[in-house]
């Protein structure tokens, strides 16, 4: 029976001498590590990575196919197919366009939730803002003199403040004019019910976080609104939007 000798060229033979040597080096750290009770996870890995590495070479130069060669060779191919999705889905990506006219529409469910609290409310809306979580936050605030404020002569302005303030009290608010402040809404159970019920029926998921109040009056004995952290949740709400109607 004859020997089947491997047959190598001189460059062969100095890179497989090379990976053997190598593979020899790692091996010879690595129990030196052991014995000294010095070997950790990282050098580990780092370490039989290299081994590893080293054993494939070999195994390709003697052809042997080794389940570790073969293994490495069919997740190269795993891998570069993986990366040529990648790179597609980046060239895709890298294509599309910005949203257009996103900023105008934020602005405009803006502009109609302020419009509806100028309207069938008391007027001023700040801070709105928008959440990654795809709803939106804002503060009902309580400005009554712009809810009836027409620009006319005074004598029409009278009238209609009179108007309005009337409305709002057949609607059931209580409201009061406090020397120095001027026409606020009190902070009542009666008030904060009336404005639960309001802002619900325009925007049925909305939470009211919190009601913001201070205290006015010679003695601060009488607590006022000032506003309404509120959340709403769901942005078609907004685009529900029926015109109100100004009392006056």
């Amino acid at each position: 029976m004859s020997l089947d000798f491997v047959r190598l060229n001189t460059d062969q033979k100095e890179v497989l001498l090379k990976d053997l040597k190598s593979l020899i080096q790692s091996a010879h750290q690595m129990a030196n590590l052991v014995q000294q009770n010095e070997l950790d996870y990282g050098v580990a890995h780092q370490i039989t990575a290299l081994i590893e590495f080293n054993h494939t070479d070999i195994a390709k130069m003697v052809d042997y196919e080794s389940y570790v060669t073969k293994e490495r060779e069919e997740r190269y191919v795993e891998i570069c197919e993986v990366n040529k999705r990648n790179h597609e889905l980046e060239q895709k990506i890298a294509s599309l366009k910005p949203i257009d006219g996103l900023k105008e529409q934020l602005c405009q469910l803006s502009d109609v939730v302020s419009e509806w609290w100028k309207t069938d409310g008391f007027h001023y809306v700040k801070d709105f803002r928008f959440y990654s979580s795809g709803c939106a936050g804002m503060t009902f605030c309580f400005m009554m003199k712009y809810g009836y404020s027409t620009r006319q002569s005074p004598m029409s302005e009278r009238l209609n403040q009179k108007a309005y303030i009337d409305k709002l009290k057949n609607d059931g608010y209580e409201i009061e004019d406090i020397e120095g402040h001027g026409l606020k809404v009190l902070d009542t159970p009666n008030n904060r019910s009336l404005l639960r019920s309001l802002l619900i029926a325009r925007f049925p998921s909305i939470r009211m976080n919190s009601f913001r109040n201070q205290a006015v009056g010679k003695n601060d004995d009488t607590y006022i609104l000032t506003g309404i952290d509120a959340t709403i949740f769901d942005l078609s709400d907004i685009h529900q939007y029926k015109e109100g109607t100004n009392p006056l």
